[in-house]
């Protein structure tokens, strides 16, 4: 820590949205409690993305942030005294939250016209390109937090994993075949790959003895209408609750997608991923593992400020074929992690006892 400043007892993280950005801050829970084995870690988080927190063994307290009660929300997180806040998200709403919540040590991004929200602050831009976990570990590091090298991991619970599993095989989907799941929707449009080409690789992989698991979000109806037209392989799998969708991937032996949360989501899983990135090099959001292959067409001169300017060129430069050969590449490695179980709540406590979900 920085000369000066105490140890602290009460530490409140803040990522609200946007399920890749929450998993890719959970490294920052075990920095933390690494270094302050005895103080309560709370993460405060949205309600779209909270589930993604269930299991974790190092979270005292979930806090589910309510914006249409930012007042009382406020008012909540200054009556809990905390010692430390590292607001991940850094926009004006955690910003003022901050501010406001009476903590000495306040850490966060800089931002125009918020600078007094904090007592640290770091500047995003003015260092080569990393990998976000990195990025994110450098705000502690501001307060003399000693971090390791990490990766993101979330939990499913044995009760969670065997579901997906029944799931799985009421769909038809063999247990002794190999399984990979598929993400069609990317959340923003630079970073779509067609419908056609992954209809096109489900084909192939059903061919040879290997099941493709569709895994649509909602609003993918005419996504799978272009899959379904243009070829019949593959199983469709209810993947609308966040929770079931984990547990879907665990049970793959391997996941494709573009750029978005799930992949950050089976990465977290130890699920070994071929992962299609578009305006934004790898480099930011992939770990470089063994197990989490990243395909880049980036240089195909269509990207301007992390948007494509020029008919999704470089996602369109990915082809079929590139995705196969990669798959191929990667089933045939030993799967280097398993799964991470967190207790079955069914019969005992999660492995994060003491959490609290509000």
């Amino acid at each position: 820590m920085t000369a000066g400043t105490p140890a602290p007892a009460r530490v409140l993280l803040i990522q609200l949205r946007r399920l890749g950005d929450v998993v890719l801050s959970t490294p920052l829970i075990e920095d933390l409690h690494a270094a302050f084995p005895d103080a309560a870690v709370d993460f405060l988080v949205g309600s779209s993305a909270a589930p993604l927190l269930d299991g974790q063994p190092h979270i005292h307290e979930r806090i589910v942030y309510d914006p249409a009660q930012a007042r009382a929300m406020r008012r909540r997180v200054r009556a809990r005294a905390y010692d430390w806040i590292i607001d991940v998200q850094s926009n004006p709403r955690t910003a003022l939250l901050t501010l406001l919540s009476g903590a000495a040590v306040r850490v966060g991004w800089r931002m125009t016209g918020w600078r007094v929200a904090y007592t640290h602050c770091l500047a995003r831009a003015g260092r080569p390109p990393e990998y976000v976990v990195r990025e994110r570990q450098r705000l502690l590091e501001l307060v003399g937090v000693p971090v390791s090298p990490r990766t993101a991991r979330l939990y499913v619970s044995a009760t969670e994993r065997a579901a997906a599993e029944s799931a799985l095989r009421a769909l038809g989907a063999p247990e002794e075949r190999p399984r990979v799941a598929m993400v069609l929707s990317a959340g923003e449009s630079a970073k779509e790959w067609s419908a056609e080409r992954f209809a096109d690789v489900a084909a192939a992989l059903e061919a040879e003895g290997i099941t493709p698991v569709l895994l649509p979000a909602p609003g993918d109806e005419a996504k799978l209408a272009a899959f379904r037209a243009r070829t019949t392989a593959g199983i469709i799998a209810d993947a609308r609750v966040l929770r079931s969708c984990m547990a879907l991937m665990a049970s793959c032996s391997a996941v494709l997608s573009a750029d978005t949360g799930p992949a950050h989501m089976a990465m977290a899983l130890g699920v070994p991923t071929v992962t299609m990135y578009g305006p934004r090099p790898p480099v930011l959001w992939n770990p470089g593992r063994s197990d989490t292959l990243a395909l880049w067409a980036g240089d195909e001169g269509c990207c301007r400020r992390n948007q494509c300017v020029r008919d999704n060129a470089c996602m369109a430069a990915i082809t079929a074929a590139q995705v196969l050969d990669t798959l191929h590449a990667l089933l045939a490695r030993p799967r280097a992690h398993d799964v991470p179980l967190a207790c079955d709540p069914a019969r005992d406590a999660y492995r994060t006892e003491g959490v609290r979900h509000e």
